[in-house]
């Protein structure tokens, strides 16, 4: 027995399933990044594991507490090999969907500090972040 013909339905739903992923793919970041403007919490996030490729460079990962529960979130980053597991940095997120959010490498929190509170920050307290 041969193999049997593409259909041209087949070929039609493959062809709409990649439109959709390319799209996705562009929408996704600007819906992200509006999500957290519209809806922004702050709390300190640890990194505790790296991963990554050569083609889309490192890959941090981090997690945060808010609401009682601990929420993870994964930030590329190029040309930056100083961070340890452990650091610690603001993290920005939508108190609606905690699962988006985003880690600051640029704003690293004193070790003194052990949490943010319960509910986050509205906005970020000046004694928090080293160098504010």
């Amino acid at each position: 027995m041969g193999k049997r013909p593409r259909t041209r339905k087949r070929d039609l739903i493959i062809l709409f399933l990649m439109i959709g992923f390319i799209i996705w793919g562009f929408i996704n970041p600007f819906w992200r990044r509006k999500e957290i403007k519209e809806h922004a919490r702050y709390s300190i996030g640890t990194v505790y594991k790296k991963t990554g490729s050569l083609k889309n460079g490192d890959h941090y990962h981090y997690t945060f507490q808010y609401a009682g529960e601990t929420q993870e979130g994964t930030r590329s980053i190029y040309g930056i090999d100083s961070l340890k597991f452990g650091d610690r940095f603001i993290v920005e997120f939508s108190y609606r969907r905690p699962d988006v959010s985003k880690i600051h490498y640029e704003w690293p929190v004193y070790k003194e500090f052990s949490n943010a509170p319960d509910s986050g920050w509205i906005i970020i307290p000046r004694n928090v972040v080293v160098g504010y």
